[in-house]
């Protein structure tokens, strides 16, 4: 490791974040996935691609012919409020493999897409009149473009914070953070 001079400034110039798409929009197979033939609990939909006319959802979480083994950690009162909405515990699993059919058919429809938020902190350092730039990243991709603003709020903040702990670890202090914060 090599050893900054004496009379050398570290600066921080400044901490922000983007949120844009992610260029890796990876098949979101924690909901499911496509089939060209059927298989036990899978659904039957219209070829995205219309190619063959018709394919298969198979959902990875909702197996109905398992149903009691999805219910056997749940508390009686979220099993009585599924049985009224939906009449039965196997109806209720088979409602929600019917929504994560729609969502995976939805994201395949470029209805929504997942984004990589980004946060950013600049530093200079000057070492003997000369100007050294450096820039250190931390990110966070797979976010869902319809999340709330809230969940997306809180993202940031924990980004963020990862961010200000590893400033926190390169010597600068949390006024040196939050001044970068309010240049940015």
């Amino acid at each position: 490791m090599t050893e900054i001079p004496p009379g050398s400034l570290i600066r921080l110039i400044s901490i922000t974040h983007n949120l844009e798409n992610d260029p890796f929009q990876h098949i979101p197979d924690y909901i499911g996935r496509f089939s060209e033939t059927y298989e036990p609990n899978s659904i039957k939909v219209d070829d995205p691609d219309k190619r063959n006319g018709c394919v298969w959802f198979v959902s990875e979480n909702n197996k109905w012919t398992h149903w009691q083994e999805y219910w056997a950690d749940v508390d009686e009162a979220h099993k009585n409020e599924a049985i009224k909405k939906h009449g039965s515990l196997k109806a209720a699993i088979y409602h929600y493999a019917q929504e994560d059919c729609k969502r995976f058919k939805d994201f395949y429809n470029g209805k929504w897409y997942y984004l990589v938020l980004t946060v950013t902190a600049k530093i200079e350092i000057t070492i003997n009149g000369s100007v050294l730039s450096s820039i250190i990243y931390e990110s966070l991709g797979g976010i869902e473009s319809d999340s709330s603003q809230s969940y997306i709020d809180e993202a940031i903040s924990e980004v963020i914070n990862i961010m200000k702990t590893q400033l926190l670890t390169l010597g600068f202090t949390e006024d040196d953070i939050n001044e970068a914060q309010k240049r940015s």
